[in-house]
């Protein structure tokens, strides 16, 4: 029989100690995991406009690009950052003129293509490099944004030209913007003649939900570019491209916000993986069959 004096003591201390042990390592790897959270959605939150917006900042002389009907022109409204654009004045006083709200990445100089296109006819065009983009000065952001289009509309008006002859040409990120313009102007009582989307979004808001489902984005989002509220609100008519397989602004988005446009709309949807197709072509009879149906005089 091995001495009593040395046997292990059974009081019950020993499992007690496991427990607590056990308790605390499970709260420090909760509290870990808490840090490590806040960590990543503090750094997402911080970076959240250089993860949204890729800015090219060249300035690009629409001639270098093979596009010398158009001349680049400064705009600047007082206190805010000096614009670029090019212009190209219609033809005549009966043709509209595009206002073209590009995407989120590059320049001006990349669209030179679709700009010639656009104004094949004689129409007008004004391609505003947003804020931060090709040569305009600030940065960007939902809000300046719309300070951007607020100068490009009194431009053309300076020019006698009113929101009844723009027809506004929104591409990927621009796309919302062109739709929560024309509400406003919807809303003020002087519509524009009619809205192209090239790959249409409801809102970053749901885009980065979707993405980010771990986060509460639509708390943190500064630039929510919440078109889907807007929509309903426009009343001109309106045609858009959607691609099945875009990976950037879900089919399944553009089709939610074609859905709550109060105008009338037409949209043409292809059938493969693509993103802002009419930069490169190809739906150019689908949009002039639309515009060929606006009002006369006006295509």
């Amino acid at each position: 029989m091995p001495d009593a004096a040395v046997m292990p003591r059974s009081d019950g201390r020993w499992p007690q100690f496991l427990k607590r042990l056990t308790r605390q390592v499970a709260i420090g790897l909760l509290l870990a995991a808490a840090f490590g959270y806040c960590v990543v959605a503090g750094a997402l939150y911080s970076q959240q406009r250089s993860i949204l917006f890729h800015p090219d900042p060249t300035r690009v002389d629409p001639r270098s690009v093979g596009f010398a009907e158009a001349r680049e022109i400064e705009l600047q409204a007082p206190g805010a950052p000096r614009l670029i654009a090019w212009y190209v004045p219609p033809a005549t006083e009966a043709q509209p003129i595009y206002l073209y709200l590009h995407g989120n990445a590059s320049n001006l100089g990349r669209r030179a293509g679709r700009f010639r296109q656009l104004t094949r006819e004689g129409h007008g065009l004004l391609a505003l490099s947003w804020r931060g983009f090709g040569g305009s000065e600030g940065k960007p952001s939902e809000a300046g944004f719309h300070e951007d289009v607020a100068t490009a509309i009194g431009y053309l008006r300076g020019q006698g030209i009113g929101p009844e002859r723009i027809i506004l040409y929104g591409e990927s990120l621009g796309t919302g913007m062109a739709v929560m313009t024309a509400a406003r102007l919807a809303a003020d009582g002087a519509p524009v003649k009619a809205t192209i989307l090239d790959s249409p979004y409801e809102s970053i808001a749901a885009i980065a939900s979707e993405r980010y489902w771990w986060l509460p984005v639509r708390l943190l989002l500064r630039d929510p570019f919440r078109a889907d509220l807007a929509a309903p609100r426009v009343t001109s008519p309106t045609f858009a491209v959607l691609c099945t397989g875009d990976w950037l602004t879900p089919y399944e988005g553009g089709r939610r916000l074609l859905a709550l446009l109060g105008g009338p709309k037409q949209f043409v949807t292809l059938e493969r993986r693509c993103h802002a197709p009419t930069v490169r072509g190809g739906v150019d009879e689908a949009i002039d069959r639309f515009l060929a149906g606006l009002k006369p005089g006006l295509r």
